[in-house]
């Protein structure tokens, strides 16, 4: 989609939201504020994004293109202005919110089609009986068969309902092998997948981010007292974002985990929320997340040890190809056994380097 088509659409879909809701939920804004907003975003942007130099983006002249525009955008006018000036930034994190709370999301990764080949109803019908929901419907677990668990995650949404974790894991004891399945997942907050993180390690790891300003913040997941005992494998997909591709990346620290599936959509930024002059709100990464090999996670996403890719066919025939690798490798396994071997090197694995036994 261009910039104009996108631009567009953006446009028809801010008419109807306003129609539909019998009054225009984006109120006619000052042209001075247009202003005001247009150069706010463009600041905040210039001080604490931190990909220019990734992605080889020249802001300053994106100014000089828009500035015009700006200048003279009446009313909504100003939403695909603004929208075009960070569209080539090409940033799922980044939105643009009204002053009644509608978000203008401005990217979505390619790979987030992905979603067309995962079907939570197909994932059910491996199981003989029905799965749990736990966690207000984000989390769902059950058993695949007496010796394999599994666990889904819909979000990593901030809260306390991830504490429920514990009640799933506990009912997955007696396994020796958990399939993770954090396809679809979004993100959220790292808060929730450190909490479940601590839950699955037999050791600390190191969970490293990157500022707009050069500072390396690092922090220590410490296991929690009883962890999950067994082989796990965590399954990916195009449509895994944000959060939900660090909790892969951290996870595969540890020798008996394996990653399955599809590349993650490189979504790999942290968002904070900026107020703007007229009440609308701007969110903008300002640190973000590398692989285990250094590389960025932002665009290039997280490489599965053991690619399967999953399409809409799949789907329409009943079939989860990933799940069903899953199975395969923790068939595949003796259960695990704790080892008192150091920590393995910070460094992405090979495909051929699959559940270890811990």
């Amino acid at each position: 989609m261009t910039a104009a088509q996108s631009a567009e659409a953006l446009l028809i879909t801010l008419a109807i939201v306003c129609c539909s809701c019998g009054e225009l939920l984006v109120p006619e804004a000052e042209p001075e504020l247009n202003m005001q907003d247009f150069e706010e975003v463009w600041q905040i942007a210039d001080t604490y994004y931190p990909f220019f130099a990734f992605k080889k983006v020249n802001w300053d002249s994106l100014h000089a293109v828009f500035k015009p525009r700006a200048a003279s955008a009446r009313g909504d006018e100003i939403y695909p202005v603004l929208f075009e000036l960070l569209l080539p930034l090409r940033d799922s994190h980044i939105e643009v919110q009204s002053e009644a709370g509608y978000p203008v999301v401005n990217y979505r990764p390619a790979r987030a089609r992905d979603a067309e080949g995962y079907s939570p109803t197909v994932v059910r019908s491996y199981f003989a009986q029905p799965l749990r929901l736990a966690g207000g419907k984000r989390l769902e677990f059950g058993l695949l068969a007496p010796d394999i668990g599994y666990l889904r995650f819909t979000t990593f949404a901030p809260g306390d309902w991830v504490r429920e974790v514990d009640w799933a894991l506990s009912y997955l004891s007696g396994t020796s092998g958990l399939i993770v399945d954090v396809r679809n997942n979004s993100g959220g907050s790292s808060t929730s997948y450190d909490y479940v993180l601590a839950r699955l390690i037999d050791r600390p790891i190191v969970e490293t981010s990157y500022y707009w300003d050069g500072r390396v913040v690092s922090g220590m997941v410490q296991p929690a007292t009883t962890p999950y005992r067994g082989n796990v494998v965590v399954l990916i997909n195009g449509a895994s974002l944000s959060a939900a591709e660090t909790f892969a990346e951290l996870l595969r620290q540890m020798p008996y985990v394996t990653v399955v599936g599809d590349t993650s959509g490189g979504s790999g930024g942290d968002a904070r929320l900026f107020v703007l002059p007229s009440g609308k709100r701007l969110k903008l990464p300002v640190k973000y997340m590398r692989r285990l090999d250094g590389e960025m996670i932002e665009w290039n996403g997280v490489i599965p040890d053991v690619v399967v890719e999953q399409t809409a066919d799949d789907v329409t025939r009943g079939r989860d190809p990933q799940l069903e690798m899953a199975i395969v490798l923790l068939r595949g396994r003796r259960p695990a056994e704790k080892s008192t071997r150091p920590a393995p090197s910070v460094s992405l694995r090979s495909s051929g380097n699959c559940l270890a036994a811990h």
